[in-house]
């Protein structure tokens, strides 16, 4: 669990809320003490407290995600003269497409 919190840390700790950061970090520590002590009893109190933070974070960057995809999704059908919803040759709307070439 510290590998992986320290992993986590790491490849998402900058998409995190500073307050919610500074509680998985902190629990993160109590964990590392109560390994380092080798109590059993610490160790469970402490897993408990980092997998509330991560819950508690998870949740938070998933409402915040939620609300800028609406925001974003609700921009794009509010203006039908976007680019997204006007066709209309020389816009810059690529689309990637599979072919497949035939030869004779």
């Amino acid at each position: 669990m510290i590998f992986q919190t320290e992993k986590q840390l790491k490849d998402y700790g900058d998409k995190l809320p500073a307050d919610k950061k500074g509680t998985i970090e902190t629990a993160l520590a109590d964990l590392k003490a109560a390994h380092g002590e080798k109590d059993v009893a610490k160790v469970d109190t402490a897993m408990t407290a980092i997998n509330a933070a991560w819950q508690a974070a998870s949740q938070e960057m998933h409402e915040a995600m939620n609300a800028q995809q609406k925001q974003e999704g609700g921009d794009a059908n509010q203006n039908p003269n976007t680019d997204a919803n006007n066709n209309q040759g020389g816009g810059d709307n690529v689309q990637d497409v599979n072919y497949e070439e035939v030869k004779k």
